[in-house]
């Protein structure tokens, strides 16, 4: 983060408020709206093939999870919840042809593997009966 970036905000500005207040050690709820604002603050310094590339990893993040292969950073839980594993790999898919010619070669190739893993685990994983 840049001196400059960090002096426009103030920390008030920088944390997202949570809906969960109680102090009983759940993880905290945080509003879609705080977040997407938080989000917004932090991301909108960077270049946007920076913002592209956040982005694919988010979305593979959340797909690895979303199939149950990691734990939920917030609750420490491993669940599957296949439409929204869909829903990530689907919008990798969507962006990648927007790495063509933007990154290195290499680069496009290991985010084309991550699909191709995360399609390969989907199909392994899924059955229609958890739709």
């Amino acid at each position: 983060m840049t001196d400059e970036f960090k002096d426009e905000l103030t920390e008030d500005e920088i944390t997202p408020q949570t809906t969960d207040e109680t102090g009983n050690g759940e993880a905290p709820q945080f509003r879609p709206e705080d977040v997407m604002g938080y989000a917004m603050q932090l991301l909108s310094f960077l270049p946007a093939e920076m913002a592209l590339m956040f982005c694919i990893n988010l979305f593979g993040e959340m797909a690895w999870t979303h199939l149950g292969i990691r734990a939920d950073r917030a609750s420490g839980e491993t669940k599957t919840d296949f439409p929204q594993a869909r829903l990530s790999i689907d919008a990798i898919n969507a962006l990648l042809p927007l790495t063509e010619g933007r990154f290195d070669p290499h680069a496009v190739r290991d985010l084309r593997n991550l699909v191709s893993s995360l399609q390969m685990n989907f199909v392994q994983r899924y059955t229609p009966e958890q739709q």
